[in-house]
């Protein structure tokens, strides 16, 4: 027995091991064909198709391959059709078995089930159907099973007289197509007992026009149940959606149907079989026959039916979800307030909630609060008795500093007038008698220097024109050629004298790389580095101010960028200040340098933005400060930027076969409209003079000039209400008029332009500006004498310390005192004791002599004497000892 028992185990065991799967082979895909009644696109098979491949996948694991077949018998009725087609699937899948093929409706059963002998005969079947077939159709071939859809006309009916109890007719449509027919019977069935409780008519097989014309007239405490109907004509198929679509764009009663894929088309609803359902359990069939199971053994199921509605519907004839039957199903249910907000809801409960707590918090300190208000109203009172007394001394401060400020502004303006006025005089005269080719050489010496000043007390004026311009935000860039070196040297020079007065050394290097010549503002780069080099002097007391500039390229072939750094080793400035240290009025370090104004570095900074570039500062407090400057210049040539000799082309007259031109001289300063007078008669012009704006006016009117200069301030009248009267005159659009003013603010050149001057000179103007403007506006043509012309900056070698370290002390003392003295007399000694000893160095010096070039003499000798005192130190340019 023992021996019997062991051979059974060992046979089980090895017939086990042969049954297992080798990992090496791929295990064989299931074949599934799915029969199809209507077209592809028919919106029940596409949901049918979506779903049957996700639950045949979820029910049968493994590789599976599903095709699909659309017989369209409603669109090709005939037995010859059928033929064809059996013939098609035949041929088409004869080197392919298939594992199951599943009938979705009952055309597609009778179809298999006729050619059963021929076609997937070998084959089980899965059907879906509303009628279950014979039971030797079953059995034949392969055999058959499936699912039967429950008929529910009778339960859809009394679920409708449920709903809508004072229902008093049915209409039932249907078709004349078979599958019509056998629903229309089954109704007929199902419905019998109902003639003595409602009238029950059918509307079958109507023309689609003929039936929206019955519907649309259907009696009040009516319904409709809507079975199925396919109008089939020679011409075209109209399918069941779409017929139904007709019926409910027509009806004005409820409309109940038999199929789930009609809910959500107008229909109120049914008892119907659900798709979701009954996908899942034909997968479940075709994987048991796939997987080997028998059709026979596998009993027919019927399809459970629920009763399902249109959410919309329900809400459009009343009916509260209350009264419906247990287990409804209700679908495309709009999200209620609390569903479709309930986040927000909750978040605003949630602030609420916070809101009436602080509230509450707020109550209890208010009570608290009252306790002590009266107090604290007294205390108010004093506080507001206060505030007001420092309010009004406030506003009396303010008003006070608004018309300091506005009669400064208005000072400025004067003294500006005032000043520039006789200035025009002093240098218009200067270079009117410099011209005189018999004028002797140590006069035009004197007079060089006269001219030099009053170039040098209109720039001061022009400085302080700016400081009024940078409040008002009127600065403006002066765009000039200019000698960049030479620039640096005098503003380093400048301040040497006070690095000496505190023993500190000032050094300056220009790198190689630096262009000596380039196009910028000069004057506002010039008052950049002077007030850097005298902020770095005012904050050291030991030690030494260094000056850098160096170049960067741009990004263009003729700009560059100009980098200067001054960085010293005196206080040094906190981090919490270097943010604050470029406002205006504000100074830090110790109170013993708390001295000046506090705007240097705010002028800077605002100069800088003029320029388009930027400005830093790195420092930390005792280690000194470094600041650097980044200025875009763009390079310039350098006969350009050397100084030209004044008036070059000097004019003799006027050129032949032109009109005697009258001009109009319109001034109340004598000194200024004779130097006016005698260029333009020096030029052959006719010129009449008048002190104020009325006799402008009256001489106007008699003797009708080509030009009028006219001085905006005037007596008697203004320059720009006489401008206006002479306008309005016989031939007074015709004369030129053009404004002759020593104001520099750009407000008055739009207001005497606007008043109809066609140009605006100011003054001191020189002579070739006079005579420009003429010929801009009259054509003027000028014969010129010959002048020589300027020496080219390459012909002559520039004057360097070392050509001076030869000569004597003493005699360099002497030159240098001579120089700041502007003393031409010494300086032509000097010079004459300098070619004894040295003929180059002389001669170098005779021709900046004769240049009037006064400040490159100066840099020269204290060059030198820096070299000297620098020597064996390493530092270079030493201008401080």
């Amino acid at each position: 027995m023992r021996v019997l028992l062991q051979l059974i185990r060992t046979v089980v065991l090895i017939s086990a091991v042969l049954h297992l799967p080798s990992p090496g082979l791929a295990q064989p895909a299931r074949r599934i064909l799915v029969l199809y009644w209507y077209g592809r696109d028919v919106p029940s098979n596409v949901e049918f198709d979506s779903r049957f491949q996700a639950a045949i996948r979820s029910a049968a694991p493994g590789p599976v391959e599903i095709y699909s077949e659309y017989l369209e018998t409603n669109k090709f009725p005939g037995e010859n059709q059928r033929v064809v087609l059996r013939d098609y699937l035949r041929r088409k899948y004869a080197d392919r078995r298939m594992d199951v093929v599943i009938a979705n409706g009952h055309a597609c059963l009778d179809f298999l089930l006729e050619f059963r002998g021929t076609l997937f005969s070998d084959t089980p079947i899965v059907f879906s159907t509303i009628k279950k077939p014979a039971f030797d159709e079953a059995a034949s071939g392969a055999g058959a099973t499936g699912i039967v859809y429950m008929q529910s006309q009778r339960a859809t009916l009394d679920l409708a007289l449920t709903l809508h109890p004072d229902t008093r007719q049915v209409f039932v449509i249907s078709g004349t197509t078979a599958h019509d027919k056998q629903l229309e019977s089954e109704t007929r069935r199902q419905l019998e007992g109902y003639e003595h409780r409602l009238a029950v008519t059918y509307l079958t097989d109507l023309p689609l026009a003929e039936l929206v014309t019955r519907v649309r007239t259907l009696p009040q405490r009516s319904i409709i149940l809507y079975l199925w109907q396919q109008m089939v004509t020679e011409q075209s198929t109209v399918e069941s959606p779409e017929v139904l679509a007709a019926v409910v764009n027509s009806a004005r009663v409820p409309i109940y149907g038999l199929t789930s894929s009609n809910v959500g088309r107008g229909i109120v609803g049914g008892y119907v079989a659900t798709v979701e359902r009954n996908v899942v359990t034909l997968a479940d069939l075709s994987r048991r026959l796939a997987d080997g199971a028998r059709a026979v053994d596998i009993p027919v199921q019927t399809a459970p039916v629920v009763p399902m509605f249109d959410w919309h519907q329900l809400q459009r004839w009343g009916i509260s979800e209350g009264r419906l039957p247990p287990g409804s199903i209700v679908r495309f249910r709009e999200p209620t307030m609390w569903q479709q907000y309930r986040s927000t809801i909750v978040a605003a409960l949630v602030v609420f909630a916070f809101q009436a707590f602080l509230i509450g918090a707020l109550l209890i300190q208010r009570r608290r609060a009252q306790r002590s208000r009266v107090e604290l109203e007294q205390y108010k009172a004093h506080l507001e008795s206060l505030v007001r007394e420092r309010t009004a001394e406030l506003v009396e401060a303010r008003d006070q500093a608004v018309a300091a400020n506005q009669s400064k502004s208005t000072f400025l303006a004067h003294m500006s007038h005032e000043l520039r006025t006789p200035l025009n005089a002093i240098l218009g005269f200067t270079g009117l008698v410099l011209r005189d080719q018999a004028l002797p050489e140590k006069h035009r010496q004197d007079l060089a220097i006269v001219d030099r000043s009053g170039e040098h007390l209109l720039g001061l004026i022009d400085e302080v024109l700016d400081m009024a311009k940078i409040e008002t935000g009127a600065g403006v860039v002066d765009i000039a050629p200019v000698d960049l070196h030479d620039l640096v040297n005098d503003a380093v020079t400048l301040l040497g004298e006070r690095a000496r007065s505190k023993n500190l050394g000032l050094l300056h290097d220009i790198s190689s790389r630096t262009p000596r010549f380039v196009r910028t503002d000069p004057r506002k780069v010039r008052q950049v580095l002077t007030n850097l080099v005298a902020n770095a002097l005012k904050y050291t007391d030991e030690g030494k101010v260094v000056v850098r500039v160096d170049a960067s390229p741009a990004e263009h072939a003729s700009g560059a960028g100009i980098l200067i750094e001054v960085e010293d080793t005196g206080v040094g400035i906190a981090p919490e200040d270097q943010a604050r240290i470029f406002d205006p009025f504000v100074q830090v370090g110790g109170a013993q340098s708390r001295h000046g104004t506090g705007l240097g570095l705010s002028i800077t900074r605002h100069f800088v933005n003029l320029l388009g570039g930027t400005i830093a500062v790195e420092s930390a407090a005792g280690r000194g400060s470094k600041f650097c400057v980044t200025i875009p210049a763009e390079i310039a040539d350098a006969a350009e930027a050397m100084p030209a000799v004044a008036d070059t082309e000097q004019i003799v007259g006027l050129e032949p076969g032109q009109p005697d031109y009258r001009v109009l001289i319109v001034e109340d300063q004598k000194e200024n409209w004779l130097l006016l007078r005698s260029f333009l008669e020096a030029a052959g012009f006719h010129v009449q003079v008048a002190e104020d704006g009325r006799q402008a006016v009256e001489r106007f009117s008699s003797w009708r000039p080509h030009f009028i200069w006219m001085d905006v301030r005037l007596p008697v009248i203004s320059g720009i209400e006489a401008a206006k009267q002479i306008r309005r005159l016989q031939d007074g659009q015709e004369v030129k008029i053009v404004a002759v003013t020593a104001s520099v603010f750009a407000s008055q050149r739009d207001e005497v332009l606007s008043a109809g001057f066609d140009d605006f000179l100011r003054k001191p103007y020189r002579q070739k500006e006079i005579f420009d403007c003429m010929a801009r506006h009259l054509g003027v043509r000028y014969r010129y004498a010959a002048t020589p012309s300027v020496p080219a900056v390459a012909d002559s070698a520039p004057l360097l310390p070392e050509d001076l370290a030869v000569l004597p002390g003493t005699l360099l003392d002497e030159l240098e005192q001579a120089v700041i003295a502007l003393d031409s007399t010494r300086i032509s000694q000097v010079i004459a004791g300098v070619s004894e000893r040295h003929a180059s160095a002389g001669g170098k010096l005779q021709r900046l002599a004769d240049e009037l070039a006064y400040s490159s003499m100066l840099r020269s000798v204290r060059s030198c004497r820096t070299a000297a005192a620098a020597n064996g130190r390493g530092a270079r340019n030493y201008l401080a000892s």
